[in-house]
């Protein structure tokens, strides 16, 4: 069976074209040979037609198609490995070779830098001994300068003419200065503000129990800040205050003591008068009523006695002028009493003449009932 051009995979190809020349024809032939056999295996492979599962003539010859492909792969396999072993071969001599030339390039190089650098360090003589004093000096102006500012660094200072760098170092200096004598400033201030608080708050302390004593001004002082004869000058003050008001209150009480035992007193003399007042109103009660009694006796006899009827009637009306000038006087008295005892004295004078008729019921009748009001009348002042 004839066979056509065998067309190589494209991956293939393009590493074919790369190796040399005189590889190229080996390889190409080799490929060729190769691959033109898989084509004819391809057609032998498209030529066995399995019609179903019962065609086991065709199924046999495709099993030992695969065993005929098998065998070829590994075959060729074989070759391939054999081809890639003595590349590998030749592989490992080149690349010891390469290290061989590389390592003979690097001691070369080696010893020509070396001379180079020694014949350039000779040739910079001049630079290195100005890049030497430069940074020396470098050095030295950091020196100076870190005393007053750590943080200004090398490029600062370095490219600095001298005279533009004493300027410079002097206004660190001066910026130093100033920062030292502001903090210690600072502290002095604190330290004075500390001694001021702690002096106010002792003086403050000292003060506190006479706070009632203090004006208005005096609760906004810093005492810290008072001279010493200041703070004792208003010590004693507070001190004279605070003596002032106890013994204005000791005045006080005495006074109160001294008003409570008049109050005292006058009261008992009131209490004195009310009592013999009340004594006096009692006898003049009882003396009324003696002589309320007496002249109705007189009466009595008067009435009893007609044919002295006239006589008897000029001494009744004598008696009455007597005893309405004393229930003047009387009531005139009882003016200035309390009504309770106003009204007590009034209805004790209320007063009726004996009855000329004896042993009569009427009359007896109106004289119960009339003692019957007159009690119930001191009933009702006794409710007052």
């Amino acid at each position: 069976m004839e066979t056509g051009l065998v067309v190589l995979p494209q991956e293939v190809t393009v590493l074919a074209e790369k190796v040399a020349s005189e590889k190229r024809e080996e390889v190409n032939t080799l490929l060729n040979q190769l691959f033109s056999g898989t084509e004819n295996w391809k057609q032998q492979i498209a030529a066995i037609n399995v019609k179903d599962h019962t065609d086991t003539m065709a199924m046999s010859i495709a099993d030992t198609a695969r065993l005929s492909v098998k065998k070829a792969r590994l075959e060729a396999e074989k070759l391939f490995d054999a081809k890639r072993d003595e590349v590998q071969r030749l592989k490992s001599e080149f690349d010891l070779e390469d290290k061989l030339w590389l390592k003979s390039k690097q001691i070369m190089q080696e010893m020509f830098k070396s001379m180079e650098q020694e014949l350039e360090y000779k040739a910079n003589t001049a630079k290195r001994y100005e890049i030497e004093q430069k940074e020396k000096r470098t050095q030295e102006r950091l020196e100076k300068v870190i005393v007053f500012n750590p943080t200004v660094s090398r490029f600062d200072v370095e490219n600095l003419s001298d005279e533009m760098f004493n300027i410079f170092l002097a206004g660190l200096e001066k910026e130093h200065n100033d920062r030292i004598e502001a903090e210690q400033k600072a502290e002095a201030e604190r330290l004075k503000k500390e001694l001021i608080d702690k002096l106010h708050f002792e003086r403050k302390e000292k003060a506190i129990p006479y706070y009632n004593y203090w004006s208005e001004f005096e609760k906004t002082l810093n005492f810290g800040e008072q001279s010493e004869g200041d703070f004792n000058a208003f010590m004693q003050r507070l001190e004279k205050a605070k003596a002032d008001y106890i013994a204005e209150q000791e005045k006080q009480r005495k006074e109160n003591e001294r008003l409570k035992a008049e109050a005292e007193a006058k009261q008992k003399e009131i209490d004195s008068a009310n009592a013999k007042a009340e004594q006096e109103r009692k006898e003049a009660e009882l003396k009324a009523q003696k002589e309320r009694e007496e002249a109705a006796a007189e009466k009595a006899k008067l009435e009893a006695e007609l044919k002295a009827k006239k006589d008897a009637e000029e001494r009744a009306e004598n008696e009455k002028r007597i005893a309405a000038e004393k229930e003047q006087k009387e009531a005139e008295k009882l003016a200035k009493a309390p009504i309770k005892k106003q009204l007590d004295v009034w209805v004790n004078g209320f007063n009726i003449s004996q009855s000329p008729i004896e042993n009569n019921e009427v009359a007896t009748n109106i004289q119960n009932k009339f003692n019957a009001f007159k009690n119930w009348a001191l009933q009702q002042i006794e409710t007052l």
